[in-house]
């Protein structure tokens, strides 16, 4: 018998496409939630949003007590509780 006539079976080809577009949605969930839990920590809450309202507002903005959505896991992402606003004379 002749090999000539046999059908031989080729490798199938790996899903380039498929196998990228999962680790972008992945690399993106992640980035998403480090976002996420930096953006509702205290510490940024309190080192970069309240500056911004103070100088926005022409006022002194203090908060003494500050929970994070991030801690709960709740819908809202901050609660700023005891917060007094001065404004100079």
């Amino acid at each position: 018998m002749s090999d000539k006539n046999v059908p031989t079976i080729s490798p199938r080809k790996r899903r380039g496409w498929l196998r990228a577009l999962a680790w972008g949605s992945a690399i993106l969930l992640v980035l998403l939630l480090v976002v996420y839990f930096v953006g509702t920590s205290s510490a940024f809450f309190k080192g970069v949003i309240l500056p911004k309202v103070s100088t926005a507002l022409n006022a002194t903005v203090t908060v003494s007590k500050q929970g994070s959505g991030s801690q709960q896991l709740t819908t809202k992402p901050f609660l700023a509780r005891a917060a007094a606003i001065s404004f100079p004379d």
